[in-house]
C-alpha cells in the first residue's frame, strides 16, 4: 500500500498528495506519485533535479517560458533541472514522476493556497490581428 501525504498541509483534505515509491540510496533519484483530490493550479515552481511526468489519470496543462502543453493519460514530458513551470490539474488526476536526484520543490511566489483550488488553466489570449484595438476609432 502506498503511503500518501499532503504536499500542502494548509489545504487539508484538498491538498495534492504525494507517495514516494523509491529513492536510490546512492543518487537519491526518486520515483513518486502525485494525486489531486481537488482541481488545483500548481503555482510557478522549480526542482533541483531533472523531472519527468507521466500522466496516469486525468489531464494536465503545463506551462513554462510561455509554452503550454496539455497532457492526457499516457502522455510524458521532461523538465530540465531548475526550469520554472506551473500546472493546472483536475480533481482525481494521478501523475507518475521521476527525478534524477533528490526530490524537492521550490516555490517562486509561494505555495498554492485555497484560492488556487478549483482553478482551470486560463484561456490563451488572442494575438495580434485578433485583438481589438482601443484606438480603432469605432
Amino acid at each position: 500500500d502506498l503511503k500518501w501525504k499532503p504536499i500542502i498541509p494548509d489545504l487539508g483534505s484538498r491538498s495534492p498528495e504525494i507517495a514516494i515509491l523509491r529513492v536510490d540510496p546512492a543518487t537519491q533519484a526518486t520515483q513518486l506519485m502525485i494525486r489531486t483530490p481537488a482541481a488545483i493550479h500548481v503555482r510557478k515552481h522549480w526542482h533541483t533535479a531533472n523531472e519527468t511526468h507521466t500522466l496516469v489519470r486525468g489531464t494536465a496543462v503545463l506551462e513554462c517560458d510561455g509554452h503550454r502543453a496539455e497532457l492526457g493519460p499516457g502522455s510524458f514530458n521532461f523538465m530540465p533541472a531548475k526550469m520554472v513551470h506551473e500546472a493546472w490539474l483536475p480533481a482525481q488526476s494521478l501523475t507518475f514522476i521521476t527525478v534524477d536526484s533528490a526530490w524537492d520543490i521550490n516555490w517562486v511566489e509561494g505555495a498554492p493556497t485555497a484560492a488556487d483550488l478549483g482553478a482551470r488553466a486560463p484561456r490563451r489570449t488572442a494575438r495580434g490581428r485578433h485583438r481589438r484595438r482601443q484606438d480603432a476609432g469605432d
